[in-house]
């Protein structure tokens, strides 16, 4: 019974654990399969027999920052009919693979949180060939899952500087592409061209999906959203609205005050009052009580 219930919580299923034995890094666990008689894979008999037993060695996970090794003694069939031999297949380990799929999960997760290679080598104490060729295996099936999934309700989209271009002088930009519902990144493209966002977005299913796209005054964008989303409502982001008010406060001040410098209060005029710290916003306040015109100014662009 203890070994039938701490089979359960660390060994992959349908293993049964029939001894443990700890050493350095490692838990050298011996193991039996606990599978049914299988159905032989070419002719379907359900009534093959044990032609032979012999022990797979499998790297499985880590537990308490020890590695499970697994020593699964396995059973070989040979079919009554058809007379072939084959194997059996456990859950969670590919055929002829040393590595079960949790253990290349926990690879994958090494490689996105430690900073070099060789941290990932000694936590998961795997050679750099297995590493890379893992990471990049796990990254594929990502890819593939996050290609498969439809467009969400809501998205954002913006440009961001990437690179300054030295040979043609001035600065590359790429689009982002935001899951509002998830609050996460969904696409990040290196251009910002509407018939280039086309061609790289098409493979995604689910473009009616989208009800609304929040983004700036962009003619690009606005015209892309139109073509390529057609049930989508676009809504323009609060931030590049009210940026587009800073020239016309900035103006206005000059003229008021006469003062055509660079003001010290700038910054802190165009920002939100409410971000403002309690000494910052009583310099504001005073400061304004010299020019009511540009206080009523502020007051109307604050409400807008």
């Amino acid at each position: 019974m203890p070994n039938l219930n701490l089979s359960r919580f660390i060994v992959l299923p349908n293993i049964e654990i029939i001894s443990m034995k700890s050493e350095n890094r490692f838990y050298h666990i011996q193991c039996k399969s606990k599978l049914k008689r299988p159905h032989c894979p070419i002719c379907n008999d359900d009534t093959p027999r044990v032609h032979q037993s012999y022990v797979r060695t499998i790297k499985d996970t880590l537990v308490r920052g020890k590695l499970q090794i697994l020593k699964i003694k396995m059973k070989r069939y040979r079919c009554r009919k058809c007379h072939k031999t084959f194997n059996e297949e456990l859950p969670g380990i590919k055929p002829y693979k040393r590595l079960s799929e949790r253990m290349q999960r926990e690879i994958y997760w090494s490689c996105e949180n430690f900073a070099d290679l060789k941290k990932v080598r000694k936590h998961t104490t795997c050679g750099h060939k297995t590493i890379y060729k893992r990471y990049y295996k796990q990254l594929e099936l990502k890819q593939r899952m996050r290609d498969k999934t439809p467009w969400p309700k809501t998205i954002g989209i913006d440009e961001h500087g990437f690179t300054r271009n030295k040979k043609r002088g001035h600065r590359d930009f790429v689009t982002m592409i935001v899951d509002y519902n998830g609050s996460k990144p969904r696409e990040l493209l290196p251009t910002r061209t509407s018939h280039e966002l086309k061609a790289m977005l098409t493979h995604i299913p689910g473009r009616e999906n989208v009800k609304n796209v929040a983004m700036d005054l962009s003619g690009t964008y606005r015209s892309f959203v139109k073509d390529f989303f057609p049930n989508a409502q676009i809504i323009a982001d609060h931030f590049h609205v009210v940026r587009l008010l800073h020239p016309t406060i900035n103006r206005m001040r000059k003229q008021i005050t006469g003062d055509k410098r660079k003001h010290p209060l700038r910054k802190m005029l165009l920002k939100n009052g409410f971000k403002l710290k309690l000494f910052e916003r009583k310099a504001i306040e005073r400061w304004l009580e010299q020019y009511p015109e540009l206080k009523e100014t502020m007051y109307e662009s604050s409400i807008a």
